[in-house]
């Protein structure tokens, strides 16, 4: 084991640290999972309401936490009218489309 060490290379043993890190994550997402599960389960057990169950993110925080947070709120931030100013730009540039979005239409079903 240590020889395998020695013999890796500067982005290999990063490439390997990286594995581990992605590894430990995973494991105490498992945890925190289970132990979600198991309380909730005493919970419904005991009577209790099922609208008042606990969320995995509720028992502890967790490093990737961080991430899924930035990406929920980047991906919220799309609207029709920057989709809408997309196509136009993307349109005066050249860029032929089949069909034109009826925007209408859009902004009712994704206000």
């Amino acid at each position: 084991m240590p020889d395998d060490f020695y013999r890796m290379t500067l982005k290999e043993a990063i490439l390997k640290g990286e594995s581990w890190q992605i590894n430990q994550s995973l494991e105490w997402e498992r945890t925190r999972y289970l132990s979600t599960i198991t309380k909730n389960a005493g919970i419904v057990a005991r009577g209790g309401r099922v609208s008042g169950l606990d969320q995995p993110t509720d028992l502890f925080s967790l490093p990737q936490d961080k991430v899924l947070r930035g990406a929920a709120s980047k991906a919220r931030k799309s609207t029709v009218e920057k989709f809408k100013a997309f196509f136009q730009k993307a349109k005066e540039r050249g860029v032929d489309f089949k069909d034109t979005p009826n925007f209408e239409k859009l902004k009712e079903s994704h206000g």
